[in-house]
């Protein structure tokens, strides 16, 4: 029995050197340069979106071109409608800057600014760099650059812009008190405001 055993425990008792190496050279993946094929459609892509932009415009110009084509009567009341629309914008155009700067008035939204900025903008002309000490002009909101236009009333702070000056006929709506305003410058709800206040 013992014979046996020793048989047995022999098998297990074995001498064995190992010697291998492990490598990821086969892992890796092998780098090879991109063929400008594969360039030429990536960019001829970006190419093309870029030009879609572009032409999206002129489209829808020959849309417009093609509809008139088809349908006159339709494209000349289009245009006379447009056209119609312009010139009572551009005829009423003094008259809703003059409502608008009197409901400005009414608000007391024409006083002087309280920002440190802005009051050293107003004595500082070098601080006028910075666009928080800039004012703006009253009647389009455009922000203050050299070519603005200032009221010459000791006291008023507000600036216009060259068109907008132009407009109004160089005269700062700010300072005209509220009766040199025609009477067709007012609403029924401008009227019914007065009476509130």
């Amino acid at each position: 029995m013992s014979q046996i055993v020793r048989l047995f425990l022999s098998g297990l008792n074995t001498h064995t050197q190992l010697r291998e190496m492990s490598s990821n050279l086969g892992c890796l993946p092998d780098p090879r340069p991109v063929e400008w094929k594969y360039y030429v459609y990536v960019f001829g892509i970006y190419g093309a979106v870029l030009l879609l932009i572009i032409m999206d415009a002129y489209a829808l110009r020959l849309r417009r071109v093609t509809a008139s084509f088809f349908f006159r009567k339709r494209e000349k009341q289009r245009v006379l409608y447009l056209y119609n629309m312009l010139m009572k914008k551009r005829n009423c155009f003094l008259l809703d800057m003059r409502r608008k700067v009197k409901k400005k008035a009414k608000q007391m939204k024409l006083g002087k600014r309280s920002t440190l900025m802005y009051a050293l903008g107003r004595v500082l002309p070098f601080m006028r760099l910075c666009k928080s000490a800039r004012g703006t002009c009253l009647i389009c909101g455009e922000k203050e650059n050299f070519s603005f236009a200032k009221c010459t009333t000791p006291r008023c702070n507000c600036v216009y812009c060259r068109e907008c000056w132009e407009d109004i006929k160089e005269k700062c709506y700010a300072c005209l008190p509220l009766t040199e305003f025609s009477s067709t410058d007012t609403d029924d709800t401008d009227s019914s405001a007065d009476d509130e206040i």
